[in-house]
């Protein structure tokens, strides 16, 4: 394929009309976040002063800093070590895959475990950064997305990424909207929600229905109880733009759909700007929001820029970098070149290059950089491990470099872990992209005592012509609860055999008690309470905490229940509520303001069954809703069982 040309001039206009767009979409829907219902704004609603600090914006301000420090040649691991130093947000899938990091799993597997939001916006709202150093690379961008939704989201939430980003990418050489919208979703699985979503807005569209049936249509089908899930938004911000008039009625319709409306003005306002470049943003929308960026408080030790013009010009820098590098698919010039369509700049068959990326091999692979090899651990369908557990897991050692190298690799493990086999491996790459595989047993100690929270797996790599390095990993101790049940609530007079007034332990007396071990903060109690209305289980478990602190006791359920720790009662809540598992979300009935004691705290909970199935999540946040990342609950002291 011939190279295209894009104009340094035009280049620039575009990035500043995307980052320009971002702010003034993101500052019309940052209002009315969360809203369901159909909104009715016609302008800003209350009219801004200046831009309003958005989290769409933050955390690419965070990469923009990254990829000038670290350089092009990012990894996932490099964007997981990133977010851990800059980001402090606690916000859904921003809190779990932060505690995942924090504990010791890199991506992806820190964006899939234990995270309830792995489908939501977070992602999606963070890809024109790669579209913007990457004009005309659709899959060059694509592929940084898809390092960076890893951190924190898993299917939908990295489709979505990487959906826009191709997209973006695209609409620096191309103005067509309905080849975009191909281009995009070429990047994706087409069994996607997402891709489906947004097909389903561009059926309508096409059949001539109008942008509120066209919603309704959409929601009936995808629609989600979480309002910041990701194909609902993402097929709501495209019907923004195919129903739109022009950019301001684009923005409006976006936003007057409900539901993450910062999130969808602020994407399709990037998007519009890029194609129109900053002098087509109408001014009547521009002069309230200004040049100005606002940042939030949860990017820190972070140099961010302070005006669209700094912000344009450090990116541009960056994208004349990542051009250079690929320049025989695009040039930027001083001279723009001639317009050829869309289809004949891009070759959609290149997406087949990205489809791999989702490869199912991948999911669970986390590779650490260590010079010029990567060394991966392969963890399975899931990261935790219990007492007396074998585990399989495979290291991995890729060549980056096209030499020829080798070496010895060793797995070790926790005192009273047992690793087969025990040796030192040898192993040998002739060229890049090279792999040698080695397979381990793991097996964890019978004493649950011996578990932590954390338990670091140590991969002892030795090149020959370098000095050896331990590469560390996690596996999480996975969590014990005992649960007897189920009884049956005006039938059983033992369904209140736990009330306050009785000693607040499952274990003992002649009530049948039974374990289970979750790997996260999901408790699936549905085996306890019976197949009918009213079933009744108690469960408890022993959250071990390194020192007395205050906390937040979430717990997340859509049934009936009541909450004790350490033998007082501190939740009570009759009536269940949709689940979302999220420590700033969860409202009155889901969390107890309260103090953890150093060492062992007991958490008993009751659960009344109504007509379905139960969903449950517990888990313990700070006062700032951060996750708590070193609370272990592998074992039960001692003193629960006297």
């Amino acid at each position: 394929m011939a190279s295209v040309t894009l104009s340094l001039e035009d280049y620039a206009a575009k990035v500043y009309g995307c980052w320009l767009g971002k702010n003034i979409g993101g500052t019309l829907g940052g209002p009315h976040e969360g809203r369901k219902g159909l909104n009715s704004l016609t302008f800003y609603d209350p009219v801004p002063e200046e831009p309003a600090f958005n989290d769409d914006l933050d955390l690419q301000l965070v990469w923009l800093y990254v990829l000038e420090k670290k350089g092009l040649d990012l990894t996932p691991w490099d964007l997981g070590e990133a977010w851990k130093r800059h980001i402090i947000y606690p916000f859904d899938e921003y809190g779990f895959g932060l505690r995942n990091l924090k504990r010791g799993l890199g991506p992806p597997v820190s964006g899939w475990f234990d995270n309830w939001f792995t489908c939501g916006m977070g992602a999606p709202i963070r890809s024109e950064i790669w579209a913007c150093i990457a004009p005309g690379l659709p899959e060059v961008a694509a592929r940084y997305a898809w390092q960076d939704a890893l951190c924190d989201h898993a299917e939908d939430g990295v489709y979505g990424e990487v959906f826009f980003a191709a997209m973006e990418s695209a609409a620096f050489i191309c103005a067509a909207r309905e080849e975009l919208l191909e281009i995009g979703l070429a990047m994706i699985p087409e069994e996607s929600r997402t891709a489906r979503a947004v097909r389903n807005v561009m059926r309508s569209h096409a059949e001539g229905l109008e942008w509120t049936a066209a919603r309704e249509r959409m929601l009936t089908e995808f629609g989600h109880h979480n309002f910041t899930d990701a194909p609902q938004n993402i097929a709501i911000t495209m019907l923004g733009w195919l129903y739109g008039e022009d950019f301001g009625d684009a923005l409006l319709k976006a936003v007057n759909c409900g539901y993450d409306t910062d999130c969808t003005g602020a994407t399709l306002g990037a998007i519009l700007g890029i194609i129109g470049g900053k002098e087509a943003l109408p001014r009547r929308w521009v002069e309230p929001v200004g040049e100005a960026i606002k940042v939030g408080w949860g990017v820190v030790k972070c140099e961010a820029p302070e005006s669209l013009e700094e912000l344009t010009a450090r990116t541009v820098a960056i994208g004349q970098e990542v051009v250079r590098r690929h320049s025989a698919r695009i040039e930027l010039s001083d001279t723009a070149g001639t317009d050829v369509g869309c289809m004949g700049k891009l070759d959609l068959r290149r997406s087949e290059e990205v489809r791999e990326l989702y490869a199912p091999r991948r999911q669970d692979l986390v590779c650490r950089p260590v010079g010029k090899w990567d060394v991966c651990l392969r963890y399975g369908l899931d990261a935790s491990i219990r007492p007396g557990q074998r585990k399989r897991v495979e290291v991995t050692i890729v060549s980056r470099r096209d030499q020829q190298s080798k070496g010895y690799v060793t797995l070790r493990a926790p005192d009273g872990w047992t690793v087969e086999p025990v040796e030192q491996r040898p192993w040998l790459l002739p060229q890049q992209g090279d792999r040698a595989d080695f397979e381990y047993l793991v097996t964890a100690p019978g004493d649950a005592t011996q578990l932590d929270i954390s338990n670091p797996l140590s991969v002892v790599f030795e090149p020959f012509d370098r000095r050896a390095k331990e590469v560390e990993f996690a596996l999480i101790g996975a969590a014990l609860w005992k649960i007897v049940g189920p009884f049956y609530a005006y039938e059983d007079p033992r369904a209140e055999v736990f009330g306050p007034e009785e000693r607040l332990s499952v274990v003992g007396g002649d009530l049948p008690c039974q374990e289970l071990w979750v790997s996260g903060n999901a408790v699936d109690l549905n085996p306890w309470l019976g197949p009918r209305p009213n079933g009744v289980a108690y469960a408890q478990c022993y959250v071990k905490s390194p020192q007395r602190r205050k906390a937040r006791l979430i717990v997340s359920c859509d049934a009936g229940f009541k909450a004790w720790l350490n033998g007082e009662l501190v939740l009570d809540t009759p009536q269940g509520r949709p689940i979302i598992p999220a420590g700033h979300r969860s409202g009155p009935g889901s969390v107890a303001e309260a103090t953890l004691n150093e060492g062992y705290n007991s958490m008993l909970l009751k659960v009344v069954r109504g007509r379905s199935p139960v969903a449950l999540h517990f888990f313990i946040t700070d006062q700032k809703k951060h996750q708590y990342p070193d609370l272990c609950a592998t074992h039960w002291p001692e003193v629960a069982e006297d």
